[in-house]
């Protein structure tokens, strides 16, 4: 009984999240209500309980967001630093909470911003008179990869931006409250790390173990991490803190003389450990995973303490249940699932097989199965199963435990000892390489749906049948997901995808056989298009290599990531607008695009209808067309109203019965789209790839305008987010499906800002 209630709880917070629309919510609480006065049971109530307090958060949150929103553009604000600063290679953010008290809904609103990369970093806790140029929440939403808005929302941060004219700043005073004074001494023992004798290796994880923060790891540590399934060790989770409460533990039974002098001494050492746990916890920055296991490790103490005995799934529903009512939007969030299932996990793994798990085969046993049983719920949650995740665990975990962990614990909290600072550089060295060793090898991938959201709701629901059919259940849902891990393209099947890479272009298309893309997204510093959006969801999708790569010109927005492509997934032909200097800048073997040149990749054929090589760099330029069936698409590049009319004098573009998907040039520009070519083109469905609320904003009014008395439908990524259009053989388009969906409850609505392409 006790476990049904927090799971019901539970069912209750997540069809709160997971299930929109109103008219679905109504019918099921009547049917739940139903439910318990036929069946006379309480647990349909619970779940109408955790409905309603996930609804009240979320419809909170959302007004907060929208009010919120009026931070946008430049202002001077007062504001406090929130947290620690986010320390990268190439540039610094910070957490802001505005100081406006005489206006009390705009008051503590989250900011996220860049800080000037030149000036001191801020001391947390301080506040600060600063001017800011703010934009409201904008991300990029392409379908089972990281959503940006999604991750603001549940962090509560109302806009982000960047801190100009940083001479005028000024510091105003420091604030004294708890939370910001731990904040303070994280910040400074940080700083003391960082002129320490640790290596580049060792910093990173002494960091991250003892305090709690990721700043000194590169993006390429983070991808090793993720490719190797062990971003686990190096957050701050219920095997640190279940570690570092055992240390403690030991620790206080040895100075309490094994309890010989004190009969209650016992329990001293327990709670003392516990202290000892949370003090951790809050050094830490009390993340989610470590609130889940101070919670569990509250409730065994309780136990020990009072004589009682709850078995280990009780305490885990317990702790679940407590945590979301305390914040009801942490089951959005992938750390939750991936905590709460792992633990679980190994309960069942430890009640249904304690015997055999004894000595070092029993260690790599319960390993393996612990392993394989987490990659579907990998799978669901972060669209990624590592399959080397069971190798590097077998010898990182017992690394991290015995070793690394406690040395980081020293050097991070209380102080550096050379002996122990040596130690700690071998094995940050051992452990890094031992990641590298496995790092992109048996990768399993699977593209986020409804489908599998569905399916794990159900996985739920399995906990609430009689023993005997849960892991039945479990494993029939677990083969469920791993068979949809794959999607299959049909014959005579066209898949023609607009990405949503923000101001910049990139084109998949492919069919069953064959995969071409239209240049790459854009890239700027850090940030790379290809390596976010396109690898994931090409290698998500099962590619390996590129057929066809079209680098239409020489514009960091639609080519930025052709360097990226060129490593991680190579083309077998790549065609360029400015061959000579994309081939000096990546190294590539380019050919150039000339008028006429045709490409037959199956039932694709990929046509050059124009390719202009006068003009400046950055102008040259070249239009492709790909036909399929009685189908195209026409892509213009960045060619503009010139080179629309020497299209249309010199080349037949389109046929009566033809279907036209058209990608206008410059991105809807103003200078490309004229009158003549619009109307003599006569495009059917026509695609436009910007970012939202751009300086220069496009499309420009102007020219959907013509689109629109031609009958056009107009579809913007930054609008509609990822465009997936099916295309078939015979020139249909079967299906039209957009991404960005204005009824997730996280989005802010931009049904103002893009009623013109619906309306003109």
């Amino acid at each position: 009984m006790m476990i049904r209630m927090p799971l019901a709880c539970l069912i209750g917070l997540l069809i709160a999240q997971w299930f929109g629309p109103l008219q679905i919510i109504s019918v099921t609480v009547f049917i739940l209500i139903f439910t318990s006065i036929a069946l006379r049971r309480v647990w349909p109530i619970v779940v109408i309980f955790g409905w309603l307090v996930a609804s009240h958060t979320i419809v909170e949150t959302q007004q907060q967001q929208f009010l919120y929103s009026q931070l946008a553009g430049e202002q001077r604000l007062t504001v406090l630093i929130d947290g620690l600063p986010e320390r990268r290679e190439r540039y610094t953010r910070v957490r802001l909470k505005v100081y406006l008290p005489d206006q009390p809904k705009l008051h503590q609103a989250k900011i996220r911003a860049y800080w000037p990369r030149y000036k001191p970093l801020p001391l947390p806790g301080s506040y600060w008179n600063i001017r800011i140029k703010m934009k409201p929440v904008v991300g990029q939403v392409n379908p089972g990869l990281f959503d940006y808005e999604h991750w603001l929302f549940h962090q509560k941060i109302a806009a982000t931006g960047y801190i100009t004219a940083a001479w005028a700043n000024q510091r105003i005073e420091s604030c004294l409250w708890c939370r910001a004074t731990i904040d303070r001494w994280r910040f400074k023992r940080l700083e003391r790390l960082s002129l320490s004798d640790l290596s580049a290796n060792a910093r990173p994880l002494v960091a991250a173990m003892s305090l709690g923060s990721s700043s000194d790891l590169t993006e390429y540590q983070w991808k090793l991490l993720r490719e190797t399934g062990t971003v686990h060790l190096m957050v701050v989770s219920g095997l640190h803190s279940g570690i570092f409460y055992g240390l403690m533990l030991v620790l206080l039974l040895m100075a309490m003389g094994l309890l010989r002098k004190s009969p209650g001494g016992w329990r001293i050492c327990l709670w003392g450990g516990m202290l000892a746990a949370v003090g951790y916890g809050l050094a830490s920055g009390l993340g989610l995973s470590v609130f889940r296991s101070l919670l569990m490790l509250f409730l065994l103490t309780l136990c020990i303490v009072f004589g009682k005995r709850i078995a280990g799934f009780d305490r885990l529903f317990a702790a679940a249940a407590i945590l979301l009512l305390v914040n009801p939007l942490a089951a959005g969030l992938a750390g939750f699932w991936l905590s709460f299932s792992a633990v679980g996990i190994i309960y069942w793994i430890i009640s249904g097989g304690g015997r055999h798990l004894s000595g070092w085969r029993g260690f790599v046993r319960f390993q393996l199965m612990l392993g394989v049983a987490l990659l579907p719920m990998q799978l669901l949650v972060i669209g990624v199963g590592p399959v080397m995740a069971i190798l590097a665990n077998l010898l990182l975990v017992p690394l991290v435990s015995l070793l690394i962990l406690p040395l980081s614990l020293v050097c991070g909290l209380l102080f550096e000892i050379t002996p122990l600072t040596w130690l700690l550089n071998h094995l940050a060295d051992f452990f890094w390489w031992w990641l590298e060793l496995l790092q992109g090898k048996g990768l399993l991938f699977a593209s986020g749906s409804f489908l599998l959201k569905l399916i794990g709701l159900i996985l739920v629901f399995i906990a609430l049948i009689p023993l005997a059919w849960q892991w039945r259940g479990a494993l029939l849902i677990s083969g469920l997901l791993l068979a949809f891990n794959q999607q299959v393209i049909k014959p005579q099947q066209l898949i023609v995808e607009l990405m949503d890479v923000g101001h910049g272009q990139a084109l998949i298309v492919r069919d069953d056989k064959h995969l071409i893309l239209l240049d790459t997204g854009p890239a700027l510093g850090n940030f790379s298009s290809a390596e976010r959006v396109l690898l994931p969801y090409l290698q998500a999708r099962g590619y390996s290599q590129i057929d066809l790569l079209v680098l239409s010109h020489l514009d960091m927005r639609h080519v930025g990531g052709a360097g990226v492509l060129a490593t991680a997934m190579p083309a077998k032909l790549t065609l360029a607008g400015n061959a000579k200097q994309i081939n000096q800048k990546w190294s590539l073997n380019a050919l150039p695009c000339k008028t006429g040149d045709s490409y037959q990749l199956g039932d694709i054929r990929v046509s050059v209808v124009l390719a202009k090589t006068t003009g400046s760099e950055d102008k040259q330029s070249c239009a492709i067309a790909i036909n399929y069936g009685k189908s195209r698409i026409l892509v213009m590049g960045d060619l503009d109203r010139v080179e629309e009319k020497r299209l249309l004098d010199n080349f037949q573009l389109t046929t009566n019965d033809q279907q036209l998907i058209l990608l206008p040039g410059k991105q809807g520009a103003k200078n490309a789209s004229s009158e003549r070519f619009v109307k003599q083109i006569n495009p059917q469905i026509v695609l436009i790839s910007t970012g939202f609320k751009i300086t220069n904003e496009l499309p420009d009014r102007n020219v959907l305008q013509r689109y629109h008395l031609n009958d056009a439908q107009l579809f913007s990524t930054a609008c509609d987010g990822m465009i997936q259009l099916v295309v078939d053989a015979g020139g249909s388009v079967k299906q039209i499906a957009t991404s960005r969906l204005e009824n997730q409850y996280w989005r802010l609505p931009r049904r103002a800002s893009c009623r013109r392409l619906s309306s003109g």
